[in-house]
C-alpha cells in the first residue's frame, strides 16, 4: 500500500496521475507543536480489519447447465459488486449469473463486498452440477 503511492509504481487508474484514492487536508496551523519542549514520535500501522457481524449469512448456488447459468442466493447488500467479482473469478459472462438477494433482519456488517464462500460455492455448484449451500462457518455440497 505504501510503495504504491511512490511515483515509480504502475497507476491503477492512468487517468487519476497517482494512486491515491482519498487524502485529508485540515487547515490548522501546527507549527507551534513542532515547538513543544517534549516531543514523541511513534509509527502506528493497523492490521487487517476483522469484520464480526450479529447475523449470520448464508449462500445457495445453483447451475443449469443446459442454461449455462449460474444462480446464486446470498444476503449480499450489493449483489452487482458479486456478480462482477464471480464474473472475473470464474472467467464467465456477468449475463451468466443470476442474484437473488436473501433479505435479513438488519443491513449492516460485511455485506457489500464479494466473499470467499461465494465464489467457492458457485465454482463447486458449476464443476459438481448441483445444488451447494454454505455459511460463514462452513460449506456443504
Amino acid at each position: 500500500m505504501r510503495k504504491a503511492r511512490d511515483g515509480n509504481t504502475a497507476l491503477v487508474h492512468e487517468h487519476w496521475g497517482d494512486n491515491v484514492f482519498l487524502e485529508s487536508a485540515f487547515e490548522v496551523d501546527i507549527a507551534p507543536a513542532f515547538d513543544a519542549p517534549i516531543k514523541v514520535t511513534r509509527e502506528i500501522s493497523t492490521a487487517r480489519q476483522c469484520m464480526s457481524p450479529l447475523e449470520g449469512r448464508g449462500v445457495v448456488a445453483t447451475f443449469d447447465h443446459r442454461l449455462d447459468q449460474l444462480t446464486l442466493y446470498t444476503g449480499a447488500q450489493m449483489p452487482h459488486i458479486v456478480r462482477n467479482g464471480l464474473s472475473d473469478c470464474l472467467g464467465i459472462e456477468q449475463g451468466q449469473i443470476g442474484l437473488s438477494r436473501l433479505t435479513s433482519a438488519a443491513d449492516f456488517g460485511y455485506k457489500g463486498i464479494l466473499l470467499p464462500e461465494e465464489i467457492c460455492l458457485a465454482w463447486l455448484t458449476m464443476r459438481k452440477g448441483r445444488a451447494s449451500a454454505g455459511s460463514r462457518i462452513g460449506a456443504s455440497i
